[in-house]
Parts: C-alpha cells; sequence; structure tokens
C-alpha cells in the first residue's frame, strides 16, 4: 500500500522542481509591469536573446521591454502594439547599432529617447506606425546614425532642426506620408545622398525642390500626381544617379526635362500618360543604364520611326525592343520598356537560350 503513496509524493516533488525550473529560466509578465526581456536563460515568453541580438517581434508588447544586457548591438520590436517611446526607454544600452520598431502604434517619440545611442546608433526603423509630427531633439547628438526609415506614417510636415546634428546621416526614406512640401533648411548640413518620397502629396515640385541637398544621388517622387515638369527642372541636382518619377500624371516631356543630370544611370517613368517620346527630351546622359515607360500608352508606330527607332529585334514576340539610335547601342523593352546596354542585352538573351526558354 505503501508503493503508490511514495510513488504519488515523488512526481508530486517532480513537478514542483520543474514549475521551479521554469520560472527561474522564463521571465512571466505581471500585468502592469514592464515586461523583461532577458531571463536568465536568456529568453523571456515574449522575446529571444542571443548574444547581443535581442528580437522581440510579432507580439503584444504594448511598451518597450527592459531587462536587456547592456552591450546588445541589435534589437527588433516590430509587429507589436507599442505606442510610444519614453525618453527612458533605451536607458543603459550603449551599445545599440540597429532599432527596429516598425509595425507598432506608436504615435510619439520624445525627446532624448535615444539619448543612450549617441555613440552607437547606425540605423533606425519607424516605419508603419502613427507617427504625426516628430519633435526637433529626437535624433540629437547621434554621432553614427546613417539610415532612417520613417515610411507609411501620417507626418505632413517636417521642422528645420530634425535633423540637426547628425554628421553620418545619408538616407531618409519618407514614402507614404502626407507631405506636400519641405522647409529650407531641413536637410541642411547633412551628408544626404539618397531621399525618398515616394506617395506623399506633393503636387507642385517648387515646394520641395529648395530644400533638396544638392549632393542627392537617389530621389523617389513616385506617385505624388506631380503632373508635367518644366525643362532642367532638375539642373540643381547634378549628381543625381537615380530618378524614380513613376504614377505622376506625366503625359508630356519638354525639351531637355533632365538637363544637367550628366551622371543620371536609372531613369523610371512607369504609369503615367506619355504616348510618345521626344528625344529632345532626354538630351545626353553617357552614362544612363536603365530607361522604364513601362505601363504608358507608348505605341511603335510612325512616330517612333520619324525620332529614329528601329522596331525591328530579334526577341520578338517576347519582347518589343526597339533601339533608339541617340542613346548609342542601347536597347529598350515596350512592354517592359527597360534601356540596358547592349551587351547586356546579349548576355540576357544567351542567358534565355542556355535556360532552354523560347
Amino acid at each position: 500500500m505503501q508503493g503508490p503513496s511514495v510513488f504519488t509524493k515523488f512526481f508530486k516533488a517532480v513537478r514542483r522542481i520543474c514549475a521551479l525550473l521554469l520560472m527561474t529560466h522564463l521571465v512571466i509578465p505581471v500585468q502592469g509591469e514592464p515586461v523583461v526581456a532577458c531571463g536568465s536563460a536568456g529568453e523571456s515568453l515574449a522575446c529571444t536573446c542571443r548574444f547581443r541580438y535581442v528580437s522581440c517581434r510579432l507580439g503584444d508588447l504594448t511598451e518597450v521591454p527592459t531587462g536587456m544586457r547592456d552591450d546588445t548591438i541589435t534589437l527588433e520590436l516590430w509587429g507589436n502594439k507599442i505606442t510610444s517611446i519614453p525618453k527612458t526607454a533605451f536607458v543603459n544600452l550603449t551599445r545599440l547599432y540597429s532599432i527596429d520598431l516598425s509595425r507598432n502604434k506608436i504615435s510619439s517619440v520624445e525627446v532624448g529617447a535615444f539619448d543612450w545611442q549617441a555613440d552607437s546608433l547606425y540605423q533606425l526603423s519607424l516605419n508603419n506606425n502613427e507617427l504625426e509630427t516628430l519633435s526637433v531633439g529626437v535624433f540629437r547628438n547621434l554621432s553614427k546614425f546613417s539610415f532612417l526609415d520613417l515610411d507609411d506614417n501620417s507626418i505632413s510636415s517636417l521642422s528645420v532642426g530634425l535633423f540637426r546634428g547628425l554628421p553620418k546621416l545619408v538616407s531618409i526614406s519618407l514614402n507614404g506620408n502626407r507631405i506636400s512640401s519641405l522647409p529650407v533648411g531641413i536637410f541642411a548640413d547633412l551628408p544626404l545622398s539618397e531621399l525618398k518620397l515616394a506617395r506623399n502629396k506633393i503636387k507642385n515640385i517648387d515646394n520641395i525642390l529648395p530644400a533638396l541637398p544638392s549632393e542627392l544621388s537617389s530621389l523617389d517622387l513616385k506617385g505624388n500626381g506631380l503632373g508635367n515638369l518644366r525643362a532642367a527642372v532638375f539642373s540643381e541636382l547634378p549628381k543625381l544617379e537615380s530618378l524614380k518619377l513613376e504614377a505622376n500624371e506625366m503625359d508630356s516631356l519638354p525639351k531637355n526635362l533632365f538637363l544637367g543630370l550628366d551622371k543620371l544611370s536609372v531613369l523610371r517613368l512607369d504609369h503615367n500618360m506619355f504616348v510618345e517620346l521626344n528625344r529632345s527630351s532626354f538630351g545626353s546622359h553617357p552614362l544612363l543604364k536603365r530607361l522604364s515607360f513601362a505601363n504608358n500608352s507608348i505605341n511603335v508606330s510612325k512616330k517612333l520611326w520619324e525620332i529614329g527607332v528601329d522596331c525591328t529585334c530579334e526577341w520578338k514576340p517576347v519582347y518589343d525592343c526597339p533601339e533608339f539610335s541617340w542613346f548609342d547601342s542601347i536597347v529598350t523593352c515596350l512592354h517592359q520598356v527597360v534601356l540596358v546596354k547592349i551587351e547586356r542585352a546579349k548576355k540576357f538573351k544567351t542567358n534565355k537560350s542556355i535556360g532552354g526558354h523560347n
């Protein structure tokens, strides 16, 4: 009779020990208290902690967790329900290199939130949140800060001084916001080379041009409804290598529209309303490698023949690739209208033949 009783007591004891071990290895959040990201075993119910990497993605966090190692380099908090970033959010995390706060419900970031990362923060993702504005000083003193993603928020304006004192900031992405204009001086003293302003509310190009730094090499303005542009409108941006103007309700290209863009290598004009091309619109662009007119209403017709288009192409019927003589041995495909160097076009054709495609 004692056998089963002893076994029962032993089984209960094992259960208690297992429960205690579980509690010491997993940090279970208590309602009303901040979640601790990394317990003694290096993880919690909300986060995974490996060496200097902390991932708390796709959870139900409503605030930034605590309990991360001071030497954490990468922090992923995307896909949660965080609503604000207080100035105490990243205290003591002086080595944070990358912070991903995308796909939350963040509507405010307190000035001082990134002060502890003054000498470490390199990239910050705040895209897909509910930000309407950012206070001057929120990015203060970030000496190594280089990449900022603010896509798909509700930002309508930027205050001069917001990006002051950021000597390494080279890329800002503001796609999918509500910006209609930019104040002069907003990018002053920045080494900015890439600016993304797609899918905003910029209807007049002159509302942003005076604010754009002359050092820009990449500018994305697609999906703004800019309409037709005047000649030489981008001449103050001589270092542009990539210009994206898709979906801007453009139906004509004036003579010398792209005058002064001698370094241009990528030009995208897809999803507009062009019906014909004019060689005078382009001028000479010796470095141009890719030009796209996809999803316009351009037809291979006598009008194209009249401006020097050769509509014969070995790739038919897969592609329709007339040669534009004024681009010097560059081939385009009107259905996917992409200009590429002829050598690259031949290489592509060879690869397709090897792969057995028709």
